[in-house]
């Protein structure tokens, strides 16, 4: 899996990221609304879970480099949320959403790669998976995040009270 912007190249995670991914997930702003920080083991662990995902599932979490040098500005992903409790799933059998999601490094913000890479991936989401709607999950307080999606035309849709994410504004793509 991989998709190209102007900027930015989109792809599977692998072994050779977890220094990098590791420095950005480090990041407690970064990581503030998704359930903090995690260390160079749990990005090891996480990069094997990602990559398996995509094997069983067909999508899940792609790494965003910069197509000029290969520095990781973030990772974007599609993810599925059980709508009676708020948890992710994997169980599409239940009531379901699918999630537009995305996080970027420090370094990396207010350059427009966010909306850049997201648009990719939402194109690529609609064609592959066709799912009757998408949304993006961000949290109240996130307005680095919410600005992204108004960027991208969302309109919001109410709130949910996630276990992961908190209190979060449902961004509704058009």
């Amino acid at each position: 899996m991989r998709l190209e912007t102007e900027r930015l190249v989109l792809r599977l995670p692998g072994a050779g990221d977890v220094e990098q991914l590791a420095a950005i997930w480090a990041e407690e702003e970064t990581m503030r609304f998704v359930g903090g920080t995690m260390s160079v083991e749990e990005t090891r662990t996480a990069i094997e879970r990602m990559a398996a995902r995509w094997e069983q599932d067909g999508f899940g979490q792609l790494l965003a480099e910069r197509r000029e040098d290969g520095l990781l500005v973030g990772e974007f992903g599609i993810y599925t949320w059980e709508t009676l409790t708020w948890d992710l799933t994997r169980d599409l059998s239940l009531p379901h959403e699918v999630e537009l999601g995305w996080l970027l490094g420090l370094a990396f913000r207010g350059l427009g790669y966010a909306t850049e890479a997201a648009l990719a991936l939402r194109e690529w989401a609609r064609r592959e998976l066709a799912p009757p709607r998408l949304i993006s999950l961000v949290n109240v307080e996130n307005e680095a995040s919410a600005a992204v999606a108004r960027r991208l035309g969302c309109v919001a849709g109410g709130r949910v009270e996630t276990a992961r994410f908190g209190l979060s504004e449902i961004w509704v793509h058009p």
